[in-house]
């Protein structure tokens, strides 16, 4: 409502500047006339104050809906025209499930982070073709800089969970220590990482160009700490990477065809192995990370899960360095955190690359298919 008290402030003080600048003056000689037709413009500008303080309002009730439920201490506020019965029924099991979720990450401080700015709730169909009529509903924190998630047809309880899970990690992201959000990349997990992330860390790990990220994966946890960016990096292509992997950096972009001098410094790299050749390319473009920003949120989970309920809370509080946070968040030593850390994502390596039966199956039936049609004389 603050907007609007302003919006309002300005348009009345508008209005008293118009009432002065042709309120009559004494000892000024005015014709009736002309005197009219300044009180009929003085009529006609307080009638559009009137219209543009009434549009205004509804605007700001438009963006401030006044139908709300209350799902614990989550808040959805929307126009009932809008959204609907069945959305609001999916929106009450949604909160729920999600709230019981988030609980088992935020602990005692949820109650702050969910009432701390509602969330609103719009629908609208997308129209493709004549026929076709897509469903969406939009959830998006009130006063949040726009941060919204969108729901996509079909509408169910879990994608509704998901999206309000999002939101509350946006929330609870907003009161952490400003380092720790830039490290991460991503907004605070509202739920536990489930076991396809941990998956993902491990090829991550193992698969990475960098050669800082191979000696974490043997057991190093100087190289872990490093990978993750957790230490302090001065020169990152050469505490990062090795003289092979310059050139597997260079390899992975083609310069622009008129660039001759580059062509050639690249030829020298790739053909030749100059390595100082491929040291100056390198360092022309973005050093890539050794561990992604999804990898680095499993330690933060982890951080979560081993600090129990007063973790959130331990993370408000905490300060020094990222890995200082993190280690108080779980509320043990650095090394320990980064030691399980480790286990965890090696634990989590996929035991084999060979497909399923299924998947097996299937692709014998492609290749017989393509087979037998490749077989076939043409006509």
């Amino acid at each position: 409502m603050c907007e609007f008290a302003r919006r309002s402030r300005r348009l009345l003080f508008c209005a008293t500047l118009t009432a002065v600048a042709f309120a009559p003056r004494a000892g000024s000689a005015q014709s009736v006339d002309r005197l009219r037709e300044r009180l009929l413009a003085s009529s006609r500008r307080a009638e559009w104050l009137k219209d543009s303080l009434a549009e205004l309002h509804q605007m700001r009730s438009h963006e401030m809906p006044a139908d709300s439920i209350m799902v614990g201490d989550l808040k959805f506020r929307f126009l009932r025209s809008n959204v609907g019965d069945d959305v609001t029924a999916e929106l009450r099991v949604a909160g729920k499930r999600a709230l019981a979720v988030a609980d088992s990450v935020l602990g005692d401080e949820l109650p702050r982070v969910a009432r701390e700015t509602p969330i609103l709730v719009t629908r609208s169909n997308s129209r493709y073709g004549e026929i076709l009529r897509v469903n969406m509903v939009n959830l998006e924190i009130a006063n949040g800089g726009g941060r919204s998630t969108l729901v996509r047809a079909p509408i169910t309880q879990g994608k509704l969970e998901e999206a309000i899970l999002d939101l509350l990690g946006t929330m609870a992201t907003s009161r952490v220590p400003s380092s720790v959000v830039g490290w991460g990349g991503e907004w605070v997990p509202a739920r536990p990482t489930n076991p396809e992330q941990w998956e993902d860390a491990a090829i991550d790990m193992a698969s990475s160009k960098a050669s800082i990220a191979r000696t974490c994966y043997v057991g190093s946890v100087p190289a872990c700490e490093s990978a993750l960016a957790l230490v302090v990096v001065h020169d990152p292509l050469n505490e990062w990477y090795t003289p092979d992997g310059w050139r597997i950096l260079v390899a992975t972009w083609m310069p622009p065809k008129d660039a001759d001098s580059v062509l050639a410094e690249r030829m020298k790299c790739l053909d030749q192995k100059v390595n100082a050749s491929c040291e100056r390319l390198a360092r022309s473009r973005s050093i890539p990370i050794p561990l992604t920003f999804g990898t680095r949120s499993t330690l933060m989970s982890l951080a979560f899960q081993r600090g129990g309920r007063d973790a959130y809370s331990r993370m408000l509080r905490a300060q020094g360095t990222t890995l200082q946070v993190l280690a108080a968040t779980a509320g043990i030593t650095p090394d320990s955190l980064i030691r399980e850390w480790h286990a965890r994502v090696i634990a989590s390596s996929p035991k084999s690359a060979s497909p399923s039966p299924l998947e097996a199956t299937v692709f014998i039936a492609w290749a017989l298919l393509f087979g037998s049609l490749a077989a076939r004389r043409r006509p």
